[in-house]
């Protein structure tokens, strides 16, 4: 079951810090976490959260533009400004745009997301891409650079029956069925669907057309389900895998209530499986056109 606010072991996966190729270096060498792992870390917490995005404020005679986001995660706002010099020959566009990701991660630390940095000395700084002393400093500071895992399962006590049965790796790719569905977006304005399965796993993808070619999307574009996460009528079954530690979705069966073998898939919802299941002629069709 999710929890609806945040609790303390929500704070220890924001806080923890992240993998030395997960920075970068500002105009004066300091280090900073970049904008898709900030955003992947929100996501393990609250795949659902939320951003709020002010009025630019242009400071002609500084030269730089100002914004104000507004972070919520889990139902908890936090909120900084950042700021970009407004560069001649460029559009001021792209200085809104670096304000935005700059205001995220300011936001994002309110969190505890990236603060270890401003304890940072200043031997990690680097004017290039140098990032030898950075990795040696989050090892003396972590034990070794972190990037926090989801958690396993812990093994069960022995029963004194036989040696213990170590886990066996987690599996890469899974037979789920996806049960809701909130629309998101990221800091660049491009929309993105995040998912809950059956499991209550969280899983996310960019790719409409996936679900537009499965016949998922014919009853409108899941607009009600920005504001809050939308049950699934119908469920859709589909193949999940992990792309650099999240279940991204790989592929799904179009949707065909005709078809007995989208039926089957229904009915085999529960049952373990390491396979799709076999489809018709007219349903692997239509499977094999949707770009992945």
């Amino acid at each position: 079951m999710t929890n609806e606010t945040l609790i303390h072991e929500d704070m220890a996966v924001l806080k923890a810090p992240f993998a030395a190729e997960e920075h970068s270096f500002d105009y004066d060498g300091r280090p900073f976490v970049e904008e898709k792992p900030v955003c992947e870390r929100i996501e393990m917490v609250d795949p659902a959260w939320g951003m709020l995005v002010g009025e630019p404020v242009f400071q002609i005679t500084e030269g730089h533009v100002s914004v104000k986001v507004s972070l919520t995660i889990k139902g908890v706002t936090r909120e900084d400004y950042g700021t970009r010099p407004i560069m001649a020959g460029k559009r001021v566009q792209e200085s809104v745009k670096g304000a935005v990701t700059n205001a995220l991660r300011r936001a994002a630390r309110r969190f505890g997301i990236g603060r270890y940095l401003l304890d940072a000395p200043n031997s990690v700084q680097s004017k290039g891409k140098d990032i030898t002393n950075l990795r040696r400093w989050l090892a003396e500071l972590t034990g070794t650079p972190a990037k926090p895992q989801r958690q396993k399962q812990q093994p069960q006590p022995n029963d004194g029956k036989g040696p213990q049965q170590e886990p066996g790796p987690e599996p890469q790719e899974r037979d789920v069925m996806l049960v809701s569905v909130k629309v998101l977006t990221d800091v660049r304005g491009k929309d993105y669907y995040g998912f809950r399965t059956e499991d209550d796993t969280p899983v996310t993808t960019f790719s409409r057309e996936l679900f537009v070619a499965g016949f998922y999307m014919e009853r409108g574009d899941w607009q009600g389900a920005r504001k809050e996460p939308m049950p699934l009528d119908p469920k859709i079954r589909a193949k999940i895998r992990i792309d650099n530690g999240y279940w991204k979705v790989k592929s799904v069966i179009p949707y065909i209530p005709e078809d007995p073998s989208w039926q089957a898939s229904i009915a085999r919802t529960n049952a373990p499986s390491n396979t799709t299941p076999e489809l018709s002629e007219k349903a692997q069709q239509m499977l094999d056109d949707i770009p992945l």
